[in-house]
């Protein structure tokens, strides 16, 4: 996991591999704001990003989540703050639903060890399938977020066949 800010990007990007460094870009140039609920290509289905709108949970009414294939960028655009759960896989930890196969996702009736991160508005943290998160969290009162989750196939992370971003995202 790696939680940052968007006012440090240009000190820390090259920090980033570049399929990381291709979802925070098109965070910062794309207007958020008008932006509907849904997924929007980045680069076909090996990069693209969900935009969310949805309302804060306490945390034991969340489930945690991992995935298989793809590591998650949230950002946080709007609303006071998202607490985010962490954990690493475990066998120890229980799977209540397994979806790897065909979604990717798998949730977790309990998980052991488990962290929290506090995220504001225009900071990100980066989550890879080793970690288990659980996200749409407060302490405190529910209250609306919007938020954008870059999903980013992982073989990306070695491919040297990875694609330079052009500046067009269609809507999937």
């Amino acid at each position: 996991m790696i939680v940052c800010d968007l006012n440090n990007w240009n000190l820390e990007k090259n920090a980033f591999h570049s399929a990381i460094q291709m979802g925070i870009e098109y965070i910062k140039n794309t207007d958020i704001g008008g932006l509907k609920p849904g997924k929007y290509e980045i680069q076909g289905k090996e990069i693209y990003a969900q935009i969310q709108e949805v309302k804060t949970k306490a945390i034991d009414e969340t489930q945690p989540e991992s995935h298989a294939r793809y590591l998650d960028v949230h950002y946080l655009f709007n609303g006071s703050e998202e607490i985010i759960g962490i954990s690493k896989v475990n066998p120890n930890n229980k799977i209540s639903t397994n979806d790897f196969e065909t979604k990717d996702i798998a949730f977790y009736d309990s998980v052991e060890e488990e962290s929290f991160i506090l995220l504001k508005p225009d900071m990100f943290a980066v989550f890879f399938p080793t970690e288990i998160h659980r996200p749409c969290c407060h302490v405190g009162k529910s209250e609306s977020i919007k938020k954008v989750v870059i999903k980013i196939d992982s073989f990306l992370l070695s491919d040297r066949r990875f694609v330079q971003p052009s500046n067009t995202y269609v809507r999937m």
